[in-house]
């Protein structure tokens, strides 16, 4: 692993991104889909059969995603015509 420093929590390292990771942390993003590259991510599936269940999402939170607003998508499809 010649990437990323590795903390006291950290119990795997991420191929992906090319960090050391929390397995709980990875699960979460992989299963609530908090980002694109971890939801489809072959690595964050395997972790979940591993943990067995999903981490809860937390009550006090919403979950946030990164997705394209439609304003943006639709100026972006403006300036793709001219």
């Amino acid at each position: 692993m010649d990437t990323g420093t590795r903390g006291s929590r950290d119990d795997f390292f991420c191929w992906k991104f090319r960090v050391w990771y929390n397995l709980e942390d990875c699960v979460f993003r992989h299963a609530h889909e908090t980002i694109p590259d971890c939801a489809t991510c072959a690595q964050g599936a395997s972790n979940l059969r591993v943990l067995g269940s999903v981490p809860s999402k937390p009550r006090w939170a919403r979950l946030l995603r990164v997705v394209e607003p439609e304003r943006f998508a639709a100026a972006r499809a403006r300036g793709a015509r001219r």
